[in-house]
């Protein structure tokens, strides 16, 4: 397993609630689910996010919709 692959799925077991967590402190505006939904977004091809329901990652991509709707997104360059 590659380094990079081996600390992303460490965030992703452990550290998922202290990325939400980070986020909402830098900007508190948002619902909460929106935090959750950014914070898995890095870890997609992690085992754990595989391992969510398909209802979960349903509820992700809606509220993501939701977010990229309603906010002026800046892309990472």
């Amino acid at each position: 397993m590659e380094n990079d692959t081996y600390d992303h799925q460490l965030m992703a077991n452990k550290y998922i609630t202290t990325i939400k967590t980070a986020l909402k402190d830098l900007e508190s505006s948002y619902d909460k689910d929106v935090y959750i939904v950014l914070a898995w977004q890095g870890l997609k091809a992690t085992d754990a996010y595989s391992k969510l329901t398909q209802e979960k990652k349903d509820s992700f991509i809606k509220t993501l919709t939701e977010y990229r709707t309603n906010n002026e997104i800046i892309e990472c360059k």
